[in-house]
């Protein structure tokens, strides 16, 4: 401090702040660029559903690949957790379980579509509603509920990989008192 009691370094306390604050800025932008990518996924990893553009175009509602062939190699166990992960937030699979957001889904292939009691479905699904599901039709509507019954109330933007939706049909077949025989 200098006698006039003012500190006489404050300026240069000062840039040397704002110096080490544009080092650790640049510093941080630079590991930043190593770390982190520059390309674009090939796919979104959240999809906004809802938003339409004037000439969408019409998905085929069913599956790729016939779901039959898959439910050889289908994993139960891989289709346990995927529902645990991505159903189990609106979805209960208890037998005798109340509906949440959606409906209880024990028991649910074989059972009829969009009939579980206590539960008000969207107005979207009624022209699908009493039919059996069948791994055809829960596969078209696990690969995309959107597509499969316009105007659904479901929110999910879908299962896109086969596999996967084999391995999730398995499950929810073992979830059941009678599992239907799977192809």
């Amino acid at each position: 401090m200098s006698s006039t009691g003012k500190d006489s370094l404050l300026g240069n306390k000062i840039l040397a702040g704002l110096l080490t604050a544009g080092i650790i800025l640049w510093a941080a932008n630079r590991i930043a660029g190593v770390v982190v990518s520059d390309e674009s996924p090939k796919t979104p990893a959240i999809a906004i559903t809802g938003l339409q553009t004037a000439a969408a175009p019409v998905a085929s509602t069913a599956p790729a690949v016939s779901i039959d062939t898959l439910f050889a190699t289908a994993d139960v166990a891989k289709g346990q957790a995927l529902v645990a992960q991505q159903c189990s937030a609106c979805h209960t699979l208890a037998k005798g379980g109340a509906s949440g957001v959606g409906p209880n889904l024990y028991g649910i292939l074989g059972a009829k579509a969009f009939g579980a009691a206590g539960f008000t479905y969207s107005s979207a699904v009624a022209s699908k509603a009493g039919k059996p599901w069948t791994p055809d039709s829960l596969s078209a509507w696990l690969q995309n509920p959107a597509t499969f019954a316009p105007g659904t109330g479901m929110s999910f933007a879908g299962i896109k990989n086969d596999q996967s939706r084999a391995n999730v049909i398995a499950y929810l077949n073992s979830n059941s008192d009678t599992p239907a025989k799977l192809p």
